[in-house]
């Protein structure tokens, strides 16, 4: 279809949230520098909280997995939520949810989109709540 005079292109916002956004202090230069190129975490929740409410975005896709602190997974879980709420379409994918270290704060991060695609080839490994009880009153009887 083409394009009418004075319309822009509907927007597809794209996320990598594999790599934890820097979060660097204003007062610390050293910070602002290791942060270069690096996206900000800031400007990623206001533009979540924004794109909403914009009707040229049509829609989210992130790839999620890695190692995010779980802080910070939360408040890109809710900013995510927050996009949802207006009624466009989320999707994420991962390449795997392995039985690695991060996997499970990818996929609880991953559970805030209305979608979850994962590599045919990928992992689910999840870990769950454990609980052990060790009895030792055999062992005291005997004693």
């Amino acid at each position: 279809m083409p394009e009418l005079p004075g319309r822009r292109p509907d927007l597809l916002l794209e996320l990598d949230l594999t790599v934890p956004p820097a979060e660097p202090d204003a007062d610390d230069p050293l910070a602002r520098l290791r942060s270069r190129g690096r996206h900000q975490f800031r400007p990623i929740l206001r533009t979540l909280h924004e794109a909403g409410a914009d009707d040229r975005v049509s829609g989210l896709i992130a790839k999620v997995g890695g190692t995010l602190p779980w802080a910070l997974m939360q408040e890109l879980r809710l900013g995510v939520r927050a996009f949802a709420a207006s009624g466009k379409p989320t999707m994420a994918w991962a390449e795997t949810f392995g039985a690695g270290s991060g996997s499970m704060m990818g996929y609880v991060l991953a559970t805030a989109f209305d979608e979850i695609w994962l590599q045919p080839g990928g992992d689910l490994g999840l870990l769950g709540v454990g609980v052990q009880a060790t009895f030792v009153r055999g062992a005291l009887d005997r004693l």
